[in-house]
């Protein structure tokens, strides 16, 4: 799950390079294999809602060799009476020892963007004792993004 988390903090860096250019998330698949071959795949439906249940199947499905994958989009949030706009992340990891988590990066757009803190929404076969490494490996895939993590950076908001 490590790798896969830190492929989503990769991938929530990009997408915070592409809101701060005041552009909109398309929802993207985006998967690795045994031998370590990637691949991204972009669901540019019409409808952002068929796009996200698209994603959503084709991530449950997974497809034979993946080791793990990512599926993430724009969306609205609600923490706690707490409304905004969010980077959502749906992690999945397949083979023996499958699990999946479901992650959202808040985010404000006003003159300058804000970057919330991640927070982790949902976890399965995931044991809470491991959040805290895996929180780290998912920074480490931001700083692996460099206009991403230098963006991350200057937008972070506690």
């Amino acid at each position: 799950m490590l790798d896969a988390v830190r492929f989503a903090g990769y991938m929530a860096a990009g997408a915070v390079v592409t809101l701060y250019n005041n552009r909109n998330i398309t929802p993207q698949l985006a998967y690795a294999d045994g031998q370590g071959k990637m691949g991204r795949e972009a669901l540019a439906e019409e409808d952002p809602t068929l796009a996200v249940e698209r994603g959503r199947r084709q991530l449950a499905q997974g497809a034979e060799g993946l080791v793990h994958a990512v599926f993430m989009y724009e969306g609205e949030f609600d923490f706690e009476g707490a409304k905004g706009d969010a980077v959502f992340l749906e992690v999945r990891t397949y083979g023996e020892s499958p699990a999946a988590l479901f992650m959202a990066v808040p985010y404000r757009r006003t003159t300058q963007l804000q970057v919330f803190r991640p927070k982790f929404l949902a976890v399965e076969q995931v044991e809470e004792k491991d959040l805290p490494v895996l929180s780290q490996g998912f920074f480490h895939g931001i700083e692996n993004h460099e206009d991403g993590a230098t963006i991350w950076s200057a937008s972070m908001t506690l």
